[in-house]
C-alpha cells in the first residue's frame, strides 16, 4: 500500500512537474511571440513612415546615406557662407560713408599725384640748381677795373690839356692856354671817367652765365610742368603734398576694402552658383528638389537614417528570438505555443485523474514543489525502513524455519 501511494505521489509529482515546465515554456513563448508581434508592428510602422520619402532615399545603402549627409552638410556650410545682396549693399554703403572722402577719386588718382609729386620735386630741384648756379654767377660777376679807367682819363686828360695850351696859347698867351688847357684837360679826364668804365671779366662768367639762363629756363619749364600736373588734380582741392600723400594712403586703403568687397560678391556669387540644386549631383538634386531645401534635407535624410537604423535593430531583435527558440517564423512558434498548450491539457488530464483516484493524491494537489519532493522523500526513507524490516523479519523467518526442521 505504502509503495502505491508513493508511486501514485511520484507520478503525480513528476505530471505537476512537467505541467509547469509546459507552463512556464508557453508563457516565456507567448512573450517572445508578443514581442515579435510588437517589432513586426514596429517595423511595418517604420515601413509606412518610410513610404513617404523618396525611392531612391528608400532604396540607397547605409555608405550612401552617410556620404549624402556628408555632401549636404558641406553644402550648408557653403549656403551658411553666403551673404545677402541686401548686406553686400549694407556693407558698400558703409565703406563708402567711410571713405567718403577719397571715394570719388579717378582710378588714376595715384598716377596723377605721383605726377604732380614729381613735378613739385624737379621744380624744387630746379629752384636749388638755379640758387646754387646764381651764388655761383655772384661770385664770377665782371668788377670794375678802376686802374684801367684813371689811366685811360688820366691819358685823355693829359692829351686834351697839351693840346689846348698849345692851340690857345697862340691867340691867348702861353699863360691862359696853360691855365684853360688844364681846365679843359681836367673836364676831358672827368668826362672819360664817368663814360668810361672797363670792366674786369672773369673767365669762368660766360659759363656761369649761360648756366643761369639754362637753370632759369627749366626753372620755368618746371613751373609750367607743376601747373600742369596740379591742374589734372582736379578731385582735391589740396595742393600740400603732405595731404595729398596721406589721403592717397587712405584712398588705396578705400581701393583695396572696395576689392576685397567686390571679390567677396563675386565668391558670393560662385557659392550661390556652385550651392545650386542644378549643380548638385544625382540622387542629392532629386531629394533637394523634393523637400524644397538643405536643411529640409537633412533633416529627412537623418530621419530616414534613423527609420532604418530602428528597423534593423527591430528585424535582429525578431531574428535573435526566433534562431534562440529555433522557430524559422513566427508561425512555427505559435504551432510551438500550441503543442505545449496541448501537451499541458494532456498532463493536466492525467493529474485530474490521479486526483480522483487516490485521496492522498487530492490531499496533497495544490502543493507546492518543495512539499512534494519533501514527501516523496519521507515515504521512499519510510518505504526503505519497511522493506528493511520485512527482510530482517523474512530473515528470522527463514533461520527459524531452519531451527524448527533441524529439532524435528
Amino acid at each position: 500500500q505504502l509503495k502505491g501511494q508513493l508511486d501514485r505521489i511520484d507520478e503525480f509529482r513528476s505530471l505537476k512537474r512537467q505541467w509547469t515546465e509546459a507552463a512556464e515554456t508557453s508563457r516565456r513563448l507567448e512573450r517572445v511571440a508578443e514581442e515579435i508581434k510588437r517589432q513586426q508592428q514596429a517595423l511595418a510602422s517604420i515601413d509606412e513612415e518610410a513610404s513617404r520619402l523618396p525611392a531612391s532615399l528608400r532604396d540607397a545603402s547605409d555608405p550612401q546615406v552617410e556620404d549624402a549627409l556628408d555632401r549636404l552638410r558641406k553644402l550648408e556650410a557653403e549656403v551658411s557662407q553666403i551673404l545677402s545682396d541686401e548686406e553686400l549693399d549694407r556693407r558698400s554703403e558703409k565703406l563708402k560713408a567711410e571713405f567718403a572722402d577719397v571715394w570719388s577719386w579717378p582710378d588714376d588718382a595715384e598716377d596723377r599725384i605721383e605726377g604732380y609729386r614729381r613735378a613739385t620735386e624737379s621744380r624744387r630741384e630746379a629752384e636749388l640748381r638755379a640758387a646754387q648756379v646764381r651764388a655761383e654767377r655772384e661770385k664770377c660777376r665782371p668788377t670794375p677795373d678802376i686802374t684801367r679807367r684813371l689811366l685811360v682819363a688820366g691819358a685823355v686828360g693829359a692829351v686834351v690839356a697839351l693840346g689846348l695850351a698849345i692851340a690857345l696859347s697862340q691867340w691867348i698867351g702861353p699863360l691862359w692856354g696853360v691855365v684853360l688847357g688844364l681846365l679843359f684837360g681836367a673836364g676831358g679826364a672827368f668826362a672819360t671817367g664817368f663814360y668810361y668804365r672797363p670792366m674786369i671779366v672773369p673767365e669762368a662768367y660766360e659759363t656761369t652765365e649761360n648756366q643761369y639762363r639754362e637753370c632759369l629756363a627749366a626753372q620755368e619749364q618746371t613751373t609750367q610742368e607743376v601747373e600742369q600736373a596740379w591742374a589734372r588734380i582736379d578731385f582735391c582741392e589740396q595742393d600740400d603734398l603732405e595731404t595729398l600723400s596721406r589721403l592717397l594712403d587712405r584712398w588705396k586703403e578705400a581701393c583695396r576694402r572696395r576689392n576685397e568687397l567686390e571679390q567677396l560678391r563675386k565668391a558670393n556669387e560662385e557659392r550661390r552658383r556652385k550651392t545650386s540644386v542644378e549643380q548638385q549631383p544625382e540622387p542629392l538634386r532629386e531629394w533637394l528638389a523634393h523637400f524644397g531645401g538643405i536643411a529640409e534635407t537633412i533633416q529627412n535624410v537623418e530621419t530616414h537614417r534613423r527609420l532604418m537604423q530602428k528597423r534593423r535593430v527591430a528585424a535582429e531583435k525578431i531574428a535573435t528570438a526566433l534562431e534562440t527558440n529555433e522557430c524559422a517564423s513566427l508561425e512555427d512558434l505559435e504551432l510551438k505555443v500550441q503543442a505545449l498548450a496541448d501537451r499541458r491539457a494532456g498532463f493536466q488530464s492525467k493529474i485530474n485523474d490521479l486526483i480522483e483516484a487516490s485521496a492522498a493524491v487530492e490531499e496533497i494537489k495544490d502543493a507546492p514543489a518543495a512539499e512534494l519532493d519533501a514527501l516523496v522523500t519521507d515515504l521512499n526513507e519510510r518505504l526503505k525502513a519497511k522493506e528493511a524490516e520485512q527482510k530482517y523479519l523474512s530473515g528470522e523467518r527463514d533461520r527459524l524455519q531452519k531451527e524448527l526442521a533441524r529439532a524435528e
